[in-house]
Order: C-alpha cells, then sequence, then structure tokens
C-alpha cells in the first residue's frame, strides 16, 4: 500500500489553486519510523520485590537484594564490552533510577542522625 502526499499551493494574486504531487512514501516507512521513535518509560516499581533493609550501624539503610546486585554488575560489565540489548539497556535503566534513589533517600536518612 502506497500513502500519496500532495501539496497545494498557490500562486499569484488570482489565487489559482494547483495541486503538486510532492512524493510517494511507502506506508511501511511511515509505522517502522514511528515505531523507532517510541519511547519506553523505565519503571523501577518492577523491582520492588528485590529491596531489602539493612542495618548499617545505627541506620536502616535500602539495598537491593543478592540476585539484584549481581545482575547489576552483569548489566554494566556487558555496557562495558558494548554488548547490551535492547531490553538489557532498558532493564539497566530502571536497576540505575532505583539505585539513585536508594541513594538520594539514603543520605537523606543518614543526614537526620
Amino acid at each position: 500500500m502506497r500513502l500519496m502526499v500532495h501539496y497545494l499551493g498557490q500562486q499569484g494574486k488570482n489565487s489559482k489553486s494547483t495541486s503538486v504531487r510532492a512524493s510517494t512514501i511507502e506506508l511501511h516507512n511511515i509505522i517502522a519510523s514511528h515505531f523507532a521513535m517510541t519511547t519506553v518509560i523505565a519503571r523501577p516499581s518492577s523491582l520492588l520485590s528485590s529491596i531489602r533493609v539493612e542495618k548499617l550501624e545505627n541506620f536502616n539503610l535500602f539495598k537491593f537484594n543478592d540476585k539484584l546486585q549481581v545482575r547489576m554488575e552483569e548489566l554494566l560489565e556487558r555496557k562495558k564490552a558494548d554488548l547490551l540489548t535492547p531490553e538489557e539497556i532498558i532493564e539497566l535503566e530502571e536497576i540505575g533510577e532505583l539505585d539513585r534513589i536508594f541513594t538520594h533517600i539514603n543520605a537523606m536518612i543518614v543526614a537526620q542522625k
């Protein structure tokens, strides 16, 4: 299927309308470019079951469980080697966002004492 794109222009003061075919675009190219521009949002909330609270000195701090910590390290190694798949990029973004949240909350907890 082809999508025809037309340009309607005006010429001179007589306002004569002319139809000029600007181009023919393959519909599947439009669809492909639409999907290429789709943004996937990382959802750190999907990792809530991987959270633990660890007592460190007098502080209860948020940490990743061992499984998620190992997974993050694996993904970081794959990133260094430029081997991440698109799915792994999203997964690493999710873990990284949760790590930034934990770092901020833990800093606030420590600052209160």
